[in-house]
């Protein structure tokens, strides 16, 4: 019976995906009874103005202004963006008092920022604009209390600040990501050569398939990793390890978008949006469409030249391309980051595709059996990395090992050492 292909194993697993997707949909749609008239809806929304109720107003507002945008006349949906600035306005003053969070503030702020654009010039684009400001300045307050806002306004600040707007904080994006690759560029190398050790066994695991299945397979799999002191988790790992460093940064940044906008670079400026709105962003502290087009490529380039385990290079590269594209869609369409964030992503992209390629075209040491007595000691895995070099007298540096990827099998009795070819 022959396999599924690799292709059709995909297309499945869309369908699935699809199918669940479509599921939670229908489900999440259902209701107990039926939906309230615009009427009903404009009634509370009034009540909850005229008694000056701030979390009604916001409740309210946002289910009728929802059924307002769908109307077709242009005084329904004008009034609809009214009635979505009287709610991002209630959300930006519970921030302004303490009873609202960062994260709202942000969510306030994209509101109005996407009532403002869809009319700059008219009188409600207008009002969006001197609102946009405030949110700003109620979200910014809030952020300097966390101490990632701290350190990310301490490295701008290195950098000259606002008193250097035009380089100190495009350049403090990129500081802090040549930075945290620094930092996990050990642990990412160590992940690197450990799928390429992976590679040197798979020979050998092709082999064992042939002969092999289900439970059997498996044990006869972690018996082949013990004998040469692979760890299968040594790819993994390491990446576990990075992920806190990688989601503290992002996080700090996050605190620090409202203060990004007094940051530009290069093409990004009040000229260029005003002479290409909607393309050029003003201010590092929106979104820039060239940028999320940048940061698209630069995942497609660091998902093809990526070190990945044979078996699965060629879907681990069409899912790092697909997820790509997909970002790139989200980020022009339902979120807007700052072009400072795509600045940082950029840089660690470039900067991880770097280390990728470099760790791609080294030579690693072969592997070397175990004799019984380190099995004894240790007969599970060698640990994260195996002993290196034929002469089995520990670790040798990648650069001085023997140019050769051939695992070294067992010597047979009365013969010389083989070598898998």
């Amino acid at each position: 019976m022959s396999k599924p292909s690799q292709k059709s194993s995909i297309v499945q697993t869309l369908l699935i995906v699809s199918a669940v997707f479509l599921a939670v949909q229908l489900f999440m749609g259902r209701n107990n009874g039926p939906e309230p008239s615009i009427a009903d809806l404009k009634k509370n929304y009034e009540a909850a103005v005229q008694a000056d109720d701030s979390r009604k107003i916001v409740e309210t507002g946002r289910s009728y202004a929802g059924t307002l945008a769908d109307s077709d006349t242009a005084q329904a949906k004008l009034e609809a963006k009214d009635v979505r600035l009287r709610v991002a306005q209630e959300i930006r003053e519970q921030v302004e008092s303490g009873d609202g969070s960062f994260n709202e503030a942000v969510v306030s702020y994209n509101e109005i920022q996407s009532i403002y654009l869809e009319d700059p010039e008219s009188a409600i684009g207008q009002r969006a604009k001197a609102e946009m400001e405030k949110t700003a300045a109620a979200g910014q307050k809030t952020a300097k209390t966390s101490v990632g806002y701290r350190f990310v306004d301490m490295v701008v600040g290195w950098f000259g600040g606002k008193e250097n707007p035009t380089f100190s904080y495009w350049f403090a994006g990129v500081f802090l990501a040549i930075i945290v690759r620094v930092i996990v560029w050990p642990l990412s190398q160590k992940q690197m050569i450990g799928i390429k050790r992976m590679q040197l066994l798979q020979p050998m695991m092709a082999d064992l398939k042939t002969k092999y299945q289900g439970q059997e397979l498996q044990e006869k799999t972690m018996k082949l990793y013990a004998r040469y002191g692979i760890n299968p988790m040594a790819s993994c790992l390491p990446l576990l390890i990075t992920m806190p460093v990688f989601f503290w940064v992002f996080m700090a940044m996050g605190s620090y978008r409202f203060d990004f906008m007094n940051g530009t670079f290069l093409w990004i400026n009040e000229a260029s949006a005003l002479a290409n709105p909607g393309i050029f962003a003003p201010n590092l502290g929106e979104m820039d469409v060239p940028l999320v087009i940048l940061y698209g490529i630069s995942m497609v380039v660091q998902a093809l030249i990526s070190v990945n385990d044979p078996a699965t290079a060629k879907q681990a590269r069409m899912i790092g391309i697909g997820t790509g594209l997909l970002f790139t869609v989200l980020f022009l369409t339902v979120l807007p980051y700052p072009s400072a964030f795509l600045i940082y992503w950029i840089t660690s992209n470039i900067l991880t595709s770097v280390q990728s390629f470099a760790v791609s075209r080294m030579q690693v040491p072969p592997l070397v059996e175990r004799s019984e007595e380190e099995m004894k000691k240790s007969p599970l895995f060698g640990g994260l990395t195996p002993k290196d070099g034929p002469s089995g007298n520990g670790n040798k540096s990648i650069s001085s090992a023997p140019k050769t990827g051939a695992p070294v099998l067992h010597k047979p009795k009365g013969g010389k050492q083989k070598k898998k070819r």
